[in-house]
């Protein structure tokens, strides 16, 4: 019986021989291989699909809307209510300047043709409720580089609405100047030499769903302008002509929301520089050198913002330290503070009602 069993074990040791331990670590690190080599393939895969789906979406290049059928017309230039008046008499344009009847001025080609230190339409100390639509504005140009030459100017204007004018190839598209409580909105201002839209001390405008790419400076620029709303734009490529390339900048201005905004391809997509206060939501500024760049800007709420692709920073923020921009601020948020706590003596000794206010600070991207 013995016998009989280890005459079988060593039959079946026979058939199925246990390798050898060199056999054994050679197939072991085969093995091991393979699993190293599965693993590095995984992981490239999967690194290389992560990185594709973060890209941005790449946007399309930039294409001229369709000219808009206009009657050639020379210059504009008005000058007060009463001249406002006079003018729109003498055009024919449709209203009487009261807010349920604005002024109409629609439909004008109005081509300089450059170099003669002129403005398509000019409008200067006005309060009458107005309209310039469907305008085709180009060729305002300086006798040499510097100056305010602009499609559309407007210098103390109040009640303004400007929309769906395209106002290219000028040294600069719109200017609002000392101008408040206007609407600039559906405009392209598009292959200006400097500025697209320009708000140079004016308060509580609307500029909205405008298109300003292919400028050489700017796309949308403020300068000492408080309480506007910049939204809904797209300010792309503003690299013509060496310069500042920004899409949108705020210089010296504060209380301003910027949001919904996409300002791609730029040096800078959105700059601000000594401007307090303001609110920079829900943008996208992509393939841009620096993404939002804040220099010497304090108290801003800046959140939501997509910034990918940007070569340099996608969100860049600089404390300077020239003591001329601390007292310039300082004394704008000691102002602010003056106005606030008078505000609250007056009411609190004639009611006794009490001002809670509610101090919102800045939140990262």
């Amino acid at each position: 019986m013995g016998e009989q069993t280890g005459s079988r074990l060593n039959h079946r040791s026979a058939i199925c021989k246990f390798p050898s331990e060199k056999i054994r670590k050679k197939q072991l690190r085969r093995r091991r291989s393979i699993i190293m080599a599965v693993s590095l393939g995984f992981i490239l895969t999967t690194t290389g699909l992560v990185y594709y789906l973060m890209l941005p979406p790449p946007f399309p290049p930039f294409i001229p809307p369709e000219p808009i059928e206009t009657t050639p017309h020379a210059p504009i230039e008005i000058i007060g209510d009463a001249n406002f008046s006079e003018t729109a008499l003498l055009e024919g344009w449709p209203g009487d300047g009261s807010p349920e009847n604005p002024y109409i001025i629609n439909g004008l080609e109005i081509d300089l043709g450059g170099g003669n230190n002129r403005r398509c339409i000019e409008i200067r100390d006005t309060q009458v409720r107005f309209s310039i639509s469907n305008c085709n504005l180009t060729g305002a140009y300086p006798f040499s580089f510097g100056g305010s030459e602009a499609g559309i100017y407007l210098e103390n204007v109040m009640n303004g609405e400007l929309v769906d004018n395209i106002v290219d190839s000028n040294y600069n598209g719109i200017i609002l100047g000392g101008s408040d409580y206007n609407t600039v909105a559906d405009n392209t201002c598009s292959s200006n030499t400097n500025y697209g839209i320009i708000l140079d001390g004016s308060d509580y405008n609307t500029v909205a769903n405008n298109t300003c790419s292919n400028n050489g400076e700017y796309g949308i620029s403020l300068h000492e302008s408080f309480f506007n709303t910049v939204s809904d734009n797209t300010c792309n490529s503003n690299t013509a002509t060496p310069g500042d390339h920004l899409g949108i900048s705020l210089i010296d201005s504060h209380f301003n929301i910027v949001a919904d905004n996409t300002c791609n391809s730029n040096r800078i997509g959105i700059y601000l520089r000594d401007s307090c206060s303001n609110t920079l939501a829900d943008n996208t500024c992509n393939s841009n050198t620096i993404g939002i760049y804040l220099l010497a800007s304090y108290s801003n709420t800046v959140v939501n913002n997509i910034c990918l692709s940007n070569t340099e920073r996608d969100m860049l923020e600089e404390f300077d330290t020239r003591e001329d921009d601390y007292i310039r601020i300082g004394n704008i948020l000691l102002l602010i503070q003056f106005v606030a706590f008078i505000e609250f003596i007056i009411i609190t000794l004639l009611g006794g009602i009490w001002i809670v206010v509610k101090r919102v600070s800045k939140e990262g991207n």
